[in-house]
């Protein structure tokens, strides 16, 4: 009897507790702030970035945590994107168009699709080596220094592309290399 009485009062907590998760999909939804209904799916942007060289390894999850920490952004020709020797706050990696380096005035080089600036300065810590201008209308993604290093350090992915190789002694030579700068 008094095992048929346990079960009965589980049954009756498990049928409340079943009503009370049932009711709890009719609450209305706190949206997110941070990550939009529209991040989530898959789109155009997501196969840009998929398709350029450096982000061409990673994982379908890994383009989408990417894409949210970036921009994808649209630049007229002419428009400065880096200064040469100021500090690297920028990852910029060209999807379409073409960029042009610049180093005291004079061109040293031209970035093309699948080509990326930047990361030298903020892995190293030191200045922007060249200035970094749109010579066409190009479509870029950009992340932040603090997006970046996130990518860089937590994507293995990533950082086989940008640092082949021993990753941490190559880290270390771009600092040395930073602080001789400055």
């Amino acid at each position: 009897a008094a095992t048929s009485s346990r079960a009965a009062t589980v049954a009756s907590a498990v049928n409340r507790l079943v009503e009370s998760i049932s009711l709890i999909k009719y609450l209305p939804q706190k949206r997110s702030t941070i990550q939009p209904v529209a991040a989530l799916r898959w789109h155009a942007g997501h196969d840009r970035l998929a398709a350029h060289p450096v982000f061409a390894s990673c994982t379908r999850r890994e383009i989408r945590r990417i894409y949210r920490f970036g921009d994808e952004l649209e630049v007229a020709a002419d428009t400065v994107l880096l200064h040469e020797d100021r500090i690297g706050y920028w990852f910029v990696a060209v999807l379409a168009g073409s960029l042009q380096l610049t180093r005291d005035g004079t061109t040293v080089g031209t970035l093309a699709s699948g080509a990326y600036a930047g990361h030298e300065a903020i892995l190293g810590c030191g200045p922007q080596p060249a200035t970094v201008e749109a010579a066409t209308t190009a479509h870029v993604f950009v992340l932040g220094r603090r997006q970046f290093l996130s990518v860089v350090y937590v994507m293995p992915s990533v950082r086989g592309v940008l640092l082949p190789g021993d990753w941490r002694a190559r880290v270390a030579e771009l600092r040395r290399q930073g602080a001789e700068a400055w």
